[in-house]
């Protein structure tokens, strides 16, 4: 069964080879592309992770299991299957080793369903491991610092743009406010 948290980590790039180390908000843009474009090279699912459009896997939902409600769901297929066939015959209740019978297949389909979804949240997990590790690679020790905490992807790059990442118009309200100084600097000496 393919997912889409299958990697074959030894087709990947080092990343931290490849993107410049996040020292702050000096460098937050180059990092920012350089990084997007190293993780989607690597796997484009990465990418998904950090947007936040591939997200942990959601448990299924099991089959009942109360002998009451198999019982019911019995007598209803039975009910059914006599009124299809057209048949006026009495419907006949259903016994309790067949509702024992049920209730045994519910309770395997379930153990199948859970155990698949171990299988994709354990491939998860690996996938979003390896997916921070990658971030952690290209951090320098201050920006290292504010995510160690951190195990998903998505919430470490938030935090480091929340911290490092500015608008289009801070930069140009910082050049505008060294500019001022500057003028002030002139006027006064």
């Amino acid at each position: 069964m393919s997912t889409p948290y299958d990697f074959d980590r030894q087709k990947e790039s080092d990343i931290s080879k490849i993107v410049p180390k996040l020292k702050g908000e000096s460098n937050f843009a180059q990092w920012q592309h350089r990084l997007y474009m190293a993780l989607r090279g690597n796997n484009k699912t990465y990418v998904h992770l950090i947007q936040g459009t591939v997200n942990k896997p959601t448990p299924p939902d099991l089959y009942d299991e109360s002998v009451e409600t198999v019982r019911e769901l019995a007598q209803h297929r039975a009910t059914s299957a006599v009124f299809a066939s057209g048949s006026s015959d009495p419907i006949a209740p259903v016994s309790d080793v067949v509702v024992r019978e049920l209730v045994k297949e519910q309770k395997q389909k379930n153990k199948e369903l859970l155990r698949e979804y171990q299988v994709l949240v354990d491939k998860w997990d690996l996938f979003n491991i390896h997916c921070c590790n990658q971030i952690f690679s290209t951090l320098d020790t201050i920006p290292a610092s504010y995510v160690h905490n951190v195990e998903n992807p998505r919430d470490a790059y938030k935090l480091l743009r929340a911290e490092y990442g500015s608008s289009p118009w801070q930069g140009d309200f910082k050049r505008f406010e060294v500019l001022i100084n500057l003028q002030h600097k002139n006027n006064n000496s």
